[in-house]
């Protein structure tokens, strides 16, 4: 009897102690609302450099409406002025459903100098259905009311964010356009980035008559410019890309991202999901494949950039690599290349990423 005592007391305390361990790990707001504080460390947004980020945000229903209010406090790394992240900054949250698949959370914080603690609370009202998306950009397919109102009140884990700005020069270099936020000033702004960093480059001009040569970014400063303009593709023109259906497969989604440590060393990652239709007992079952890989562009990188395009309508940006360093995590395997892939109508945006980072190779390989 003492023993079955015994036992039982265990049991209830164990129980106690599990309760509040979950406690601890999940949102401390009430049911229905999500309320998260995340940090990283050592990171590159554009040209500056980020020694620490905080970001605190609530997720919450007020008479029918959401509201989402998020704050952030940095502190910079080397060579970052305390202003150099822009008003337009804003961050997108990545989180895991509880039946594990990927979804983005935006964030409008406050503008808030390094240094100075969390800035002000910026708050937004999204539509219920644009609440949690598939992809870290705006254009991209998110949830469905109903779907979100289900996660609202789910165990979510949040696995870390990824923040968009433009700088401050670039900035700056928007709002001397004039005007309003047009299409127009957009292209123009994105003319002048391109025309920035190709007036980077160093043709060989040997007086042949010959075409120059693709040259190299010659400084630190101009190759912050080249690696800026890859993060802002890939996480927005280049950030997601949907493969038709075909035979046993539903359509399937391919979201990519980028993160770089100085100017030689850039991260990729991807992520597709899709459905396998021919099971024997006709249910759908959700597939999902991660690839990540870390290149120091001035020693993995077998040879130039290759652009390819599929009679299909798609197109894809290939790097050879030395050796084995692209990690396929589901078929537990490594391969010796990454691909980025898109819709054929954004070949262009493929060819200036594989320009810059042909130049970068260059450069990190003389650096």
């Amino acid at each position: 009897m003492n023993r079955l005592l015994t036992q039982l007391l265990n049991g209830l305390c164990l129980a106690l102690l599990s309760s509040g361990a979950g406690a601890a790990s999940t949102n401390s707001a009430a049911p229905g609302s999500i309320e998260k504080e995340l940090q990283q460390q050592n990171f590159r947004v554009g040209s500056c450099n980020i020694a620490t980020m905080n970001i605190s945000f609530r997720v919450n229903e007020s008479y029918g409406q959401l509201l989402v209010n998020g704050r952030m406090g940095w502190t910079s790394g080397a060579n970052t002025p305390a202003d150099c992240l822009a008003d337009t900054t804003h961050i997108w949250v990545t989180l895991r459903t509880p039946q594990g698949d990927q979804r983005y959370l935006k964030l409008n914080p406050g503008k808030t100098l390094a240094g100075a603690g969390f800035g002000p609370s910026g708050s937004t009202s999204p539509s219920w259905s644009t609440l949690f998306c598939h992809a870290a950009n705006d254009s991209t397919r998110c949830e469905s009311e109903a779907r979100t109102r289900e996660l609202m009140g789910a165990r979510l884990s949040f696995e870390g964010f990824t923040v968009v700005a433009a700088t401050g020069n670039l900035a700056n270099m928007a709002r001397n356009t004039g005007g309003t936020s047009t299409q127009a000033d957009r292209m123009a702004l994105d003319s002048r980035l391109s025309s920035a960093i190709d007036n980077a480059f160093i043709n060989d001009d040997s007086g042949t008559g010959a075409t120059p040569r693709l040259g190299v970014v010659n400084n630190t400063k101009t190759a912050q410019l080249a690696i800026n303009n890859i993060i802002t593709l890939l996480s927005s023109s280049l950030s997601q890309y949907t493969m038709p259906a075909h035979d046993c497969e539903s359509k399937r989604t391919v979201s990519q991202w980028v993160q770089v440590n100085g100017e030689c060393q850039v991260n990729f990652r991807s992520e597709s999901q899709h459905n396998f239709l021919c099971e024997a007992d006709q249910v759908s079952r959700p597939i999902r494949a991660t690839s990540n890989v870390t290149i120091n562009l001035g020693q993995d990188l077998a040879g130039p950039a290759i652009i390819k395009q599929s009679n299909d309508g798609w197109s894809a940006l290939v790097l050879a690599l030395n050796q084995d360093l692209t990690v396929h995590t589901e078929a537990k395997s490594r391969s010796d290349r990454w691909q980025i892939t898109a819709d054929a109508s954004k070949i262009g945006d493929l060819e200036l990423v594989a320009h810059q980072l042909d130049a970068l190779k260059s450069f990190c390989e003389n650096k």
